[in-house]
């Protein structure tokens, strides 16, 4: 069988494909710079203008404060977690010393009747 040339319609459609691919990958370029101005690609046809420059600046500097001031936030509110995490931790560890020992679960059941009888006599 001979090396034989793509056909006239297969040329046609691999050209038509590539220049797709080529259209969408300019597309997605021109997307991600409209989208983050701080990310290099091809220089625009004329430079920026001072005012543009001090704005992107700003607009760089205020990104990096929010981001800084959401991982604070972040922070602490882990600290917060672990924090009541450990004290219901000792809680649960204390409710299991007394109901370990018996003399204090009887100290309380103790308390709980008086208290009932109390009740019961003031009626």
């Amino acid at each position: 069988m001979k090396n034989r040339r793509p056909s006239k319609r297969s040329q046609q459609k691999s050209k038509a494909l590539k220049q797709k691919l080529k259209q969408q990958k300019s597309q997605t370029l021109a997307e991600a710079l409209k989208e983050d101005p701080f990310k290099k690609g091809r220089p625009s046809k004329k430079p920026l203008s001072t005012a543009e420059k001090l704005s992107l600046s700003l607009e760089k500097k205020r990104l990096l404060k929010q981001n800084q001031q959401k991982k604070e936030l972040e922070q602490e509110m882990e600290k917060h977690q672990l924090k009541t995490k450990h004290e219901l931790l000792q809680s649960l560890e204390k409710q299991h010393q007394e109901k370990k020992n018996p003399l204090n679960r009887l100290k309380k059941i103790i308390k709980n009747l008086k208290e009932k009888i109390l009740s019961l006599l003031k009626r």
